[in-house]
C-alpha cells in the first residue's frame, strides 16, 4: 500500500525540498517585485528558476545543455562580473556560493554582486558552529552510504565557512568603494540545521524508500519552511538607496 502511494504521488520533477527551503525567504520578498529584472550569481543550471516561476538571470562559471526554461544564462565568475551589467538589476541574489569561495575571492564576488543591484541584494551561506556541525555529520554519512567524499562539503571544510560579522563588513565596505549608500541591512535565519541533516539523511540513504520520503517532504514544503530557529545558514537581506 505505502509502495503504491509513493509511487503515485505527483512529484515535480525538478523540486527539490533543501534547495527551496534555502529560496523561501528570499521568494517571499521578490515575489512582490513585479516586472524587473533579477540576477543570481552562482545559479547553476537552475537556480531560483523552479521555484520563482519567472525569468531571471544566471551567471556561473559554466552551464549544462538541460537547464530551467526560465534562466538567462552568463558565463562569468562571480569575481569578475562584466562592467555591463552595472546596477541592471532590481534585485540580485547568491544562495550558497561564497562559502565555496577563499576569504580573499569572497571580497571581490560581495563588491561585484553589490554593484549589480539598483535596490536589493540577498547573501545566503552557512554560517555559525551549528552549521559547521551539521557539515561534519553529513560528510561522515556520505562517506559511509556512497564511499566518497562529497566535493562541496570539502570546500566548506577548506574555506571555512563565512561569518556574519566579516561578510557584513565586506558589504559596507563594498558599498562605499562603489559609491553606494545601505538604506537597511537585516539578517534573518534559513534552514533550520536539525530539519536540513534530517532531510539529506534521508536523500544521501540510498534506500529507495527513505529517498521516496525525502521527495514526498514536497508536500510539506510551507509546514517546513516556518521552522528557522537554530539555523544551518544566514541570509542577510540588503537595500540600497536609490
Amino acid at each position: 500500500m505505502l509502495k503504491k502511494l509513493f509511487k503515485n504521488l505527483p512529484f515535480p520533477p525538478e523540486f527539490d525540498i533543501t534547495v527551496y527551503l534555502r529560496y523561501r525567504p528570499i521568494l517571499t520578498k521578490i515575489n512582490r517585485l513585479k516586472g524587473v529584472e533579477i540576477a543570481e550569481i552562482g545559479s547553476g543550471n537552475y537556480g531560483i528558476g523552479p521555484y520563482l516561476k519567472r525569468s531571471f538571470w544566471g551567471f556561473d562559471l559554466n552551464f549544462a545543455k538541460e537547464k530551467s526554461v526560465f534562466l538567462k544564462p552568463v558565463k562569468s565568475s562571480a569575481v569578475n562580473i562584466p562592467k555591463e551589467f552595472n546596477q541592471q538589476f532590481e534585485a540580485v541574489l547568491s544562495v550558497d556560493m561564497l562559502e565555496h569561495l577563499s576569504p580573499k575571492d569572497r571580497s571581490k564576488a560581495i563588491k561585484s554582486m553589490l554593484g549589480l543591484t539598483k535596490k536589493y541584494l540577498f547573501l545566503a551561506f552557512p554560517s555559525g558552529c551549528l552549521a559547521s556541525l551539521t557539515d561534519y555529520f553529513l560528510s561522515w554519512y556520505y562517506r559511509k552510504t556512497h564511499g566518497v567524499n562529497l566535493e562541496f562539503l570539502n570546500e566548506h571544510r577548506q574555506y571555512h565557512l563565512p561569518k556574519i560579522r566579516e561578510v557584513k563588513k565586506e558589504i559596507i565596505k563594498a558599498a562605499s568603494e562603489n559609491g553606494q549608500k545601505i538604506a537597511k541591512i537585516k539578517v534573518v535565519n534559513n534552514t533550520n540545521a536539525l530539519i536540513y541533516l534530517t532531510l539529506l539523511v534521508l536523500g544521501f540513504s540510498e534506500n529507495k524508500y527513505l529517498t521516496r520520503l525525502y521527495s514526498a517532504s514536497f508536500l510539506i514544503k510551507n509546514f517546513l519552511g516556518l521552522f528557522n530557529f537554530l539555523p544551518y545558514r544566514k541570509l542577510i537581506i540588503l537595500e540600497v538607496e536609490k
